[in-house]
């Protein structure tokens, strides 16, 4: 047997995970195996090759229990799931980000190990809130940390991975253990660029890459929503909506009847069988930025939306309801609105 077409060793799983093979048998046996469970496939050779698409199968594992990787990192199974398959007798590995790439893009996401997978330049963190950044790991040993923290080691056998942000200036990750060195003044000042982040000394030697993301430590806004949602990188984000929401009650379905009535007293007034009840949240900001726009409105086309409540301390998931975003291209500044339904209430019927 020819594999004359496989996926990438990483790569999205909301795309076709294709394999084709050649063959002079009449039918050819693929293996798929997540966990440890094997899936066997088998389709009728026709003129000397067959076609597998495994995608369906991959899209129903995102599910389970975070799994420590160390004190500080985790990783999230409905992020990303490894699997094998087994093809005449040979076995190959890989791995499949809940991701998704449109018309033209590579569903490959070798290329961006060593990433965060997030949409936003610059992240947010509210002190007393929790949040996570995603990272898609680097192929080999992986280093994290914060501002001022000694570089900490990732087990690399996941290829995606969480940790907490931090009350910190950025968190950068590496394929390299040593501790950055900053352009300094005579008196050990350490020198920023014009927003503030330090000029980091480019080291010599081949191979050795780190990224960064900037950290904006913010004050917890009145009258707080915070949401998160899985984007189409398959990552995390969040975003804090703040002063005005508004919260609606409505009436979704009603059942009635009218009661027999015996006796001189008659009353036509139906009565309420049963009732369904919804309760929903317009949420909007208005003033950010091109990139804060485009990567909030990827939460409509999320898998998986929640919104924080501070009285539980729990998320809850909830569902963005129809909506049609749009926005000026001419203009620096834009507004985004959302509906967000909640979990349908609890009713007395």
């Amino acid at each position: 047997m020819i594999i004359k077409k496989q996926p990438a060793s990483i790569h999205t799983a909301f795309n076709p995970i294709v394999f084709e093979i050649e063959s002079a048998s009449q039918e050819v046996e693929v293996v798929v195996a997540i966990g440890g469970k094997p899936f066997h496939l088998t389709k009728e050779v026709f003129w000397g090759s067959v076609v597998f698409d495994i995608s369906p199968i991959i899209r129903n594992h995102f599910s389970g229990e975070p799994t420590p990787l160390g004190r500080d990192y985790w990783e999230d199974p409905y992020l990303a799931v490894t699997y094998t398959v087994a093809i005449d007798g040979q076995e190959y590995n890989y791995t499949a980000v809940n991701a998704v790439v449109q018309v033209g893009e590579s569903s490959s996401l070798v290329a961006k190990q060593g990433s965060f997978l997030t949409k936003f330049d610059r992240l947010k963190y509210y002190p007393g809130y929790k949040r996570i950044i995603s990272i898609l790991a680097f192929n080999g040993i992986n280093y994290f940390n914060f501002a001022e923290e000694a570089k900490k080691s990732v087990n690399t056998l996941t290829r995606v991975y969480n940790t907490y942000l931090q009350e910190s200036s950025y968190i950068a990750i590496s394929n390299d253990s040593t501790t950055d060195e900053y352009l300094t003044t005579n008196d050990d000042q350490v020198i920023t660029d014009n927003l503030g982040n330090p000029i980091i000394i480019i080291r010599a030697g081949s191979g050795i890459t780190e990224v960064r993301k900037y950290i904006d430590v913010m004050c917890t806004p009145d009258s707080p929503l915070y949401v998160r949602w899985v984007n189409s990188l398959g990552g995390i984000d969040y975003w804090m909506f703040s002063y005005r929401q508004l919260e609606v009650d409505s009436i979704s379905e009603r059942e009635e009847y009218t009661p027999y009535t015996i006796g001189e007293d008659v009353n036509y007034l139906s009565k309420t069988l049963n009732l369904k009840g919804d309760k929903s949240i317009i949420a909007g900001a208005s003033g950010i930025n091109t990139n804060e726009y485009e990567a909030i409105k990827d939460i409509i086309y999320s898998s998986k939306v929640e919104y924080y409540n501070s009285e539980l301390d729990k998320w809850i998931e909830v569902m963005v309801d129809d909506v049609e975003l749009s926005r000026d291209t001419r203009s620096s500044t834009h507004g985004i609105e959302l509906n967000l339904k909640l979990p349908q209430r609890q009713l007395q019927f």
